[in-house]
């Protein structure tokens, strides 16, 4: 601990130059609303409808439902996207890694809803 505080400490200390960044007021800025760690994984509910699920074996899963769009992101960390209703209708068996983790999003979205975490 003392390594790291020696280290960090004086630069955080210190601050640093700051600039202003512009913000346009009426565009909303995306947010994490709730979010929720499971024995598999870390789900993030954002504010414009998405949910990011992040795997600890590396995979995420990111489902825009106002898109229909789901993003997967293997361990190879390659990048897939597919639109919801055609992986709904497909048995390719690339798509098994896919499927069963929307499976186990689909749990964890609904135990989120229906305990409250809105």
């Amino acid at each position: 601990f003392f390594f790291f505080f020696f280290f960090i400490s004086p630069p955080v200390e210190q601050g640093g130059e700051t600039s202003e960044v512009p913000y346009n007021s009426s565009s909303k800025l995306v947010h994490v609303k709730k979010w929720l760690r499971t024995k598999h994984a870390i789900v993030f509910r954002l504010s414009n409808g998405t949910i990011q699920i992040n795997f600890f074996d590396h995979t995420k899963v990111i489902i825009n439902t106002p898109a229909g769009l789901v993003t997967f992101i293997d361990k190879e960390r390659k990048t897939h996207s597919y639109n919801l209703e055609d992986v709904a209708q497909s048995n390719h068996s690339s798509l098994s890694q896919l499927v069963s983790r929307l499976s186990y999003a689909t749990d964890v979205v609904d135990h989120m809803l229906k305990s409250g975490q809105r």
